[in-house]
C-alpha cells in the first residue's frame, strides 16, 4: 500500500484543497467535504494480463468493505473526528488483475482477481474465471477511472470493464 503512508502523512498534517478545487498536480490531499478521491495507477497492460490499482481517499472513515458480485461496497461511514476514535479508515486500496491462463481441456481461460484493503487491515476479495474471448487482454480491458478523480458522495461508478463486464465501486455517504 504505497500510497497509504503518503496519505496518512498528508492526513495528519490536515491538508485539504480549497472547496471545489482539486489539489495542485502531484499533491495528495483529503477531498473536499462530501466527496471522495480516486487515484488510479496502471501496473501492467499486456496481451496476456492487465493489472490496475485504485486508492480511495475519503473525508470520512468507512468501517466495512464487501463485494456484491462485481461491485465493491464501502459502508458504515463515520466522520474522521468521531468521538471515541475512528471506526474504520478513510484510505482503501483496490487491486484488480485479469490474466489469460491455460484452461481445462487445453483451452484458454480468463481469470480475474479483485481485492480491497483498508489501512485498518480490513480486507475483502473476489475472483472470477471463465472461457477466454479472443484478442489481447489489453484490447479487451478499459479503465473507466484513470488519474485523480473526485466524486460526490454517495458515489457509484465503474472502475473498469473487461469484455463489457464492469468492476464497480459503491461508497456510502
Amino acid at each position: 500500500m504505497g500510497w497509504a503512508l503518503c496519505l496518512c502523512a498528508v492526513t495528519a498534517a490536515g491538508c485539504r484543497p480549497p472547496a471545489g478545487r482539486a489539489p495542485a498536480s502531484g499533491t495528495i490531499a483529503l477531498p473536499p467535504d462530501g466527496q471522495v478521491r480516486l487515484l488510479a495507477r496502471k501496473v501492467e497492460g499486456t496481451g496476456e494480463a492487465v493489472h490496475w490499482v485504485w486508492a480511495v481517499v475519503g473525508e470520512r472513515n468507512w468501517g466495512a468493505a464487501s463485494w456484491d458480485g462485481r461491485t465493491l461496497r464501502l459502508s458504515r461511514a463515520t466522520p474522521l473526528s468521531s468521538p471515541g476514535g475512528p471506526r474504520g479508515t478513510h484510505i482503501w486500496e483496490i487491486d484488480y488483475s485479469a490474466r489469460r491462463r491455460a484452461g481445462p481441456g487445453g483451452g484458454v481461460a480468463t481469470e480475474e482477481d479483485a481485492s480491497v484493503r483498508g489501512t485498518n487491515a480490513v480486507t475483502a476479495s473476489v475472483s472470477f474465471a471463465g472461457p477466454d474471448r479472443t484478442g489481447r487482454m489489453s484490447a479487451r480491458f478499459e479503465a473507466a477511472v484513470t488519474g485523480d478523480t473526485l466524486l460526490r458522495l454517495p458515489a457509484r461508478t465503474d472502475l473498469a470493464r473487461l469484455d463489457g463486464k464492469a468492476i464497480a465501486i459503491d461508497i456510502e455517504r
